[in-house]
């Protein structure tokens, strides 16, 4: 609604315009680099096991 306000233009136009933004952002930081990066980083998966166990231990 602020911004709204501030640019003196409908609501309805404020979120079209955040979707149109924020669906391609989504899609290229949340699916595109996740699936880039999850090639290039190898995670021991026991090692974080162990640790999560060894915090629960008081």
């Amino acid at each position: 609604m602020l911004a709204a306000g501030l640019f003196h233009v409908d609501l309805g136009w404020i979120i079209l315009m955040g979707l149109i933004c924020g669906i391609p952002a989504w899609f290229a930081s949340g699916i595109l680099w996740g699936t880039w990066i999850s090639q290039r980083v190898m995670v021991n998966r026991s090692a974080i096991v162990l640790a999560g166990a060894w915090l629960l231990v008081d």
